[in-house]
């Protein structure tokens, strides 16, 4: 996607890396391979984080907006995060964007969370990017 992931964390570890609504400095994931790149942030906040939350979907919009392509953008109001069959956090917000890149012929899956922790007694916003390089939706 034109290092679309790459160009996303960047672009939300200089817009937030130094925010004063922060806990403590936050790390991002990023793996490749030839067809993939995935992307993985779970940021503290202390404080506004509905507001925190809602700037960085903003953040995260605006970069897919400049994508050479298409994109659609979907709210979720509620849900859970379950792993290995077992709740481990309730979706209090959230945004869910899949970008298609025209230029690139690749796609993305975006997701980000206001999470509340069942066992880890906290809320954090996280965001998760799956990218697919040279998709099947653009072959004839």
């Amino acid at each position: 996607m034109c290092n679309l992931t790459e160009n996303l964390f960047k672009n939300i570890k200089t817009k937030f890396g130094n925010d004063k609504r922060l806990k403590e400095k936050f790390n991002v994931m990023i793996k490749k391979d030839k067809n993939c790149v995935v992307g993985s942030a779970n940021i503290d906040v202390k404080g506004d984080i509905k507001g925190f939350f809602n700037d960085v979907c903003l953040t995260v919009e605006n970069v897919v907006k400049n994508i050479n392509g298409e994109y659609q953008s979907a709210e979720i109001r509620e849900g859970e995060n379950v792993d290995l069959g077992i709740k481990q956090a309730e979706i209090l917000d959230g945004r869910f964007f899949e970008v298609y890149c025209y230029k690139c012929l690749s796609m993305a899956f975006i997701r980000v969370w206001l999470e509340k922790g069942l066992y880890i007694k906290k809320k954090w916003v996280s965001i998760d990017v799956d990218e697919i390089l040279e998709t099947l939706w653009f072959k004839e």
